[in-house]
């Protein structure tokens, strides 16, 4: 009788720490699907980062690299040209828009808001095709 009750309690301790086990595999792996895009070399930075935390007054924008030229919309809505600042950034190019008076936005709202830097080369000789980058970040 004794060796059963031990082979039972084997099976079932087995059987718990692979529950376990399987448990701990789906919390670490969970949310892993929701990579953000990867950028191009034309665009070495945003601003705000990613999904960080900005104020509703913060700039918002890209750096660009050299030889590209870009525009900028924030929740799908166009900045236009002449709000926003384009500076030469180091090697590059940076745009950006900073709410305020008479403006597109005075202010965000406060939550959840994605950017969008279209951008084209303006290298001689080379493709002029655009793309865009996309990312998101909360305003509080």
């Amino acid at each position: 009788m004794f060796p059963v009750r031990d082979t039972l309690r084997r099976v079932v301790v087995v059987g718990v720490l692979a529950v376990a086990g399987f448990a701990m595999y789906l919390a670490m792996t969970r949310g892993r699907d929701e990579r953000p895009p990867t950028r191009s070399g034309a665009v070495t930075r945003v601003f705000p980062q990613s999904d960080a935390v900005a104020l509703r007054q913060d700039a918002v924008g890209a750096d660009l690299a050299f030889g590209y030229t870009g525009e900028l919309a924030i929740d799908d809505h166009p900045i236009p040209l002449d709000q926003l600042q384009q500076v030469a950034a180091g090697n590059g190019l940076r745009i950006s828009f900073t709410p305020g008076n008479g403006k597109e936005f005075e202010r965000l709202d406060a939550g959840r808001h994605c950017a969008t830097v279209s951008y084209t080369t303006t290298t001689p000789g080379t493709s002029a095709a655009g793309s865009s980058y996309t990312w998101c970040f909360i305003a509080s």
